[in-house]
């Protein structure tokens, strides 16, 4: 637009004339995007189903797509994804227990220094 200004062409002409000419695109000329074909599909199947080792940003880098485009993917496959959940380290009944030991320990052995090591030193 300021092109045209600068040349002393009116705005009306200019808007007139930009509204009546149509722009052909070029074949190719837009933006290239992922698509994901059959055999794509099925490597992304393999990858994901019962597995966890891999996550969608990761996977989405291996095929060059973007995360969501990865969502959708799977979401077409009826695979959905879930975040691995650490199992707790103690149960209830053993954290209890180490409670109860520790207190022991702390009423019989006030002032002692503990060197805890994994190498035993006695026969």
């Amino acid at each position: 637009m300021d092109h045209f200004f600068l040349k002393g062409v009116p705005k009306r002409i200019t808007y007139n004339v930009l509204k009546c000419k149509r722009v052909i695109r070029k074949p190719g000329s837009g933006k290239k995007t992922p698509i994901m074909n059959k055999k794509g599909l099925k490597r992304l199947e393999r990858l994901f189903k019962n597995k966890d080792g891999i996550s969608q940003n990761e996977a989405a880098k291996v095929f060059e797509c973007s995360q969501q485009h990865m969502c959708k993917s799977l979401k077409k496959l009826g695979i959905q994804c879930w975040k691995k959940q650490k199992s707790p380290a103690y149960t209830q009944s053993e954290i209890l227990r180490i409670k109860a030991n520790c207190c022991w320990i702390t009423r019989n052995y006030v002032g002692k220094n503990f060197i805890l090591d994994d190498e035993s030193y006695f026969s």
